[in-house]
């Protein structure tokens, strides 16, 4: 049987697995699921594996059950750039989030899980410098591509 940390593993495990580096970010959106949820969406050319090799495709990354979004992107950074990704990663705990969460603890007085991000994520991606990063403490992920993107 899986614990949460093994779903958290196996989930950072496949973000990881990707090909990140000069994939593009064309586009960010934070949208209301119902529910009180939200997800983030970026649209992304994703490089992917294929029978002639890597390639672009036109991918949508939907992040589940978004909780935190933190954004330093240098928009005239990203269009020198093309929006080209330097990196990007998944951690199923790490110190950022440990410190989110006392933040949360102190600052938010209404009621949330404790602690208020133990079933999340840290997904952090970094633009080619000067572009900056985007950081989404979430769920899961999943990716639309072509078509259903």
């Amino acid at each position: 049987m899986q614990g949460p940390m093994d779903s958290r593993k196996e989930i950072c495990d496949r973000f990881n697995s990707l090909h990140w580096h000069d994939s593009k970010l064309l586009g960010v959106a934070v949208r209301e699921t119902g529910g009180g949820e939200y997800d983030v969406r970026l649209q992304l050319d994703l490089f992917t594996d294929t029978p002639e090799g890597l390639r672009l495709t036109s991918t949508e990354l939907r992040f589940s059950e978004a909780r935190v979004l933190q954004l330093d992107l240098d928009i005239l950074g990203i269009t020198y750039c093309g929006g080209d990704i330097g990196t990007a990663s998944c951690e199923a705990d790490s110190e950022v989030k440990t410190r989110l969460e006392g933040q949360l603890r102190e600052n938010f007085d209404l009621p949330q899980p404790d602690p208020p991000l133990s079933q999340l994520c840290e997904f952090h991606i970094r633009m080619i410098h000067p572009g900056g990063m985007l950081r989404i403490f979430a769920k899961d992920f999943a990716l639309l591509t072509g078509a259903s993107a």
